[in-house]
């Protein structure tokens, strides 16, 4: 198995840009956190309605605590 920084390594040796997709906040708390570290920027995406404040707030005091590069925050229905 490869490690995070070597996977992220791999895809942007053959393409310009690289987007991880997690689908739910609570993967970025989760999940995520190795890939967030190694990224250039990361951006939570969120539901208005549908996703609780709380999970986004859960998830951006830990991406920041691990040093990952927050740069914002999205919004979106799908």
């Amino acid at each position: 198995a490869r490690s995070p920084r070597e996977f992220i390594q791999g895809l942007t040796s053959h393409f310009e840009r690289v987007v991880v997709a997690t689908g739910v906040p609570q993967a970025a708390v989760a999940v995520a956190p190795a890939l967030a570290i190694e990224a250039d920027a990361v951006v939570i995406v969120v539901r208005p309605g549908r996703t609780r404040r709380q999970t986004v707030t859960t998830a951006l005091t830990a991406l920041r605590e691990l040093g990952a590069p927050v740069v914002g925050i999205v919004l979106s229905d799908e």
